[in-house]
Parts: C-alpha cells; sequence; structure tokens
C-alpha cells in the first residue's frame, strides 16, 4: 500500500511543504499542509500514528491535525521517553495517560545494554 495515508501512518511529521525524504534515511516527512488536505478530504479532525518515539509519550503536530501516540516507555532501554496511551469516550472525547518503564532488574539491564539494533548505529 502506498500514497498518503502510508506516508503519514509510517514516516514522520515535519515543518516542510509536501513530502519530503525523512532524515532518518527513511520513509518521508509530510507538512501540515498534506495533514490538512488529508483531514478535509476524509472528513476528520485529526489522525492518530505511531511509529515514532517522541520523549513525553504523545505529540501533537500540525496545529493538532497529527498526534503521534508512542507506547514504548525508555524505547530500547536508552531514550528515557514516556509512552502513552489516548482514551476516546462515547464522544469522541479523547484524553492521554502517560507511564514511565516499569524498574529492571539488574541481569536484565546488562543484557539489554548490549543490544546495539542497527536503528542506532
Amino acid at each position: 500500500y502506498g500514497g498518503d495515508m502510508a506516508d503519514m501512518l509510517w514516516s514522520d511529521p515535519g515543518e516542510v511543504e509536501g513530502f519530503i525524504s525523512s532524515v532518518r534515511g527513511c520513509g518521508n516527512q509530510w507538512g501540515p499542509d498534506v495533514s490538512k488536505r488529508f483531514c478535509h478530504i476524509n472528513d476528520c479532525e485529526y489522525v492518530v500514528r505511531a511509529h515514532q518515539c517522541v520523549m513525553k509519550g504523545y505529540e501533537w503536530n500540525h496545529d493538532n491535525k497529527v498526534a503521534t501516540v508512542f507506547s514504548a516507555p525508555n524505547y530500547m532501554y536508552r531514550s528515557g521517553n514516556k509512552a502513552a496511551i489516548m482514551m476516546l469516550d462515547n464522544n469522541v472525547q479523547y484524553k492521554f495517560a502517560t507511564f514511565d518503564a516499569a524498574p529492571r532488574q539488574q541481569a536484565e539491564m546488562s543484557l539489554a545494554s548490549n543490544l546495539k539494533p542497527m536503528y542506532f548505529s
């Protein structure tokens, strides 16, 4: 699958115009113009996406047209980020709950510190 939907869900919002190659070296970045057009065409207020580590667990971009929700606290055992979930009620009103990583056992931390994923190389 390709197009705006795939790029918006798997790539990153940025302060650019249209789509450009991502500074992360894979995927794209898209600008507020794309978010505004997408929401207008699809008659929605905003898009909720993940797949991007954000420090406080969630982040709004593009005049609140794009919410990034990241549910992995302390990503890769080294990012120090919070995690979040977005809760919607029956009236589609939202609120975010954030949480920190659970404390880890020393043996787990030692093993995790030896992991060096390609993403951080």
